[in-house]
């Protein structure tokens, strides 16, 4: 498994939309079954978050975030600086869900 996430990971940052959008939309399915397979890339798809060109990766990335934060939110808590930078993305899918991800992250909070 550690070999194909890591394969998401180089197919996020790929030069071909497609394969990115792809890589984006594998890792929510991984995300949905189980957080915790992905615990090893968090960092990576953190640094995906605000330098990405392609608005539906930073939309999906911020959402995988936050979806991460419903289960496993201190994975997730390095990612917050970047997430309030999503804040402020010209793309509102982005900012929704840079929002819903503090918002989950947050709401698991124990303080």
């Amino acid at each position: 498994m550690k070999k194909n996430v890591d394969e998401l990971i180089i197919g996020l940052s790929d030069d071909d939309v497609g394969t990115g959008r792809i890589s984006a939309q594998t890792i929510e399915n991984i995300v949905r079954e189980d957080p915790l397979k992905i615990k090893d890339i968090i960092p990576e798809i953190v640094k995906t978050l605000n330098s990405d060109e392609d608005s539906y990766i930073r939309a999906t990335i911020a959402k995988i975030l936050g979806d991460i934060g419903l289960k496993e939110p201190d994975l997730v808590k390095i990612a917050i600086p970047e997430l309030i930078i999503g804040l402020n993305d010209k793309y509102v899918e982005v900012q929704e869900n840079a929002r819903y991800a503090l918002e989950t992250i947050g709401s698991q909070s124990p303080y």
